[in-house]
Formats: C-alpha cells, sequence, structure tokens
C-alpha cells in the first residue's frame, strides 16, 4: 500500500511539473517529459525507435527495483519473526540489489533526460547547416550564414 502511494505521489508531482513545462522551451519541456514519462522526452522529439527502448529500459529498472524492494521486505520481518541468519542473508542480499538498481535507475534517468534535451536542441540542425557556408577563394578562407 505504501508503493502506491508514493507511486500515487510521484504521478501527481509529475502532473504537475508537466502543465508547468508548457512555458518552458522545448528542450526544457522534453527532459522534463524524459525524467517523468518513460521515453516521453524522446517520443517528444519525434524519436519514436528511441523513445520505445528507453521506455522498455526505465520500466524494467523500476520493476527490478521494486521486486528487490519487496524481497527485502519480507526477509526483514521473516528475520524480525524466526531471528533466522539465513532469512537475514537474504535481506542484506536484496538490500545490496536494491541499492544498486536505484543507482543504476538514476543514473539511465539522468541520461535518457540528458539525451531528450540535447536532441531537442539538435532537432534544427540540418536546417541551420544549409544556412552556413565555407568560402574559399584564392588566399582567402572564410564563412558567410544567411539570416
Amino acid at each position: 500500500m505504501k508503493q502506491f502511494s508514493l507511486l500515487f505521489i510521484a504521478l501527481m508531482f509529475s502532473v504537475n511539473a508537466l502543465h508547468s513545462a508548457e512555458h518552458l522551451n522545448k528542450p526544457m519541456k522534453s527532459a522534463m517529459l524524459s525524467l517523468f514519462v518513460p521515453g516521453g522526452g524522446q517520443f517528444y522529439n519525434k524519436k519514436y525507435v528511441k523513445s520505445a527502448f528507453v521506455a522498455v529500459g526505465e520500466i524494467y529498472l523500476i520493476s527490478i527495483t521494486s521486486y528487490h524492494i519487496n524481497r527485502q521486505n519480507h526477509y526483514l520481518d521473516l528475520y524480525k519473526n524466526t531471528q533466522s541468519p539465513t532469512a537475514y542473508q537474504n535481506f542484506v542480499f536484496h538490500y545490496e540489489r536494491k541499492q544498486s538498481d536505484v543507482f543504476w535507475l538514476g543514473l539511465y534517468l539522468v541520461l535518457s533526460a540528458t539525451d531528450a534535451f540535447v536532441d531537442s536542441h539538435l532537432s534544427d540542425f540540418e536546417k541551420e547547416k544549409k544556412r552556413v557556408h565555407l568560402i574559399f577563394d584564392n588566399k582567402l578562407v572564410g564563412v558567410s550564414y544567411e539570416f
């Protein structure tokens, strides 16, 4: 029940953050979407295949983290009731795995948000690249830019 309430609070926070992100520029909005919706920033940038891969990765990491939290709590309760060394060893194992999972999930979220932010900045790169021209003339090298 505690996990559902935390999930609900996170969902409400993300809806509020996304609603307030409407006034943000496109790169920041895509980064915010990527943080709160699995693959959302990539989808917003119209990178649909990348969005699917990012979403699958985030969902996997969230589910494996949730699994280790549940197993950790189960073995902690078992240890409290029985004082079994095996239950304590299993608790420690799942606690360490949960810590590792949380680290990897956080890193994955930061990297996906950074990817969405950079992708959004580079979305008009091809159009802008056509406006810049290198000029090579006899002994002169220059750059022209069309406004």
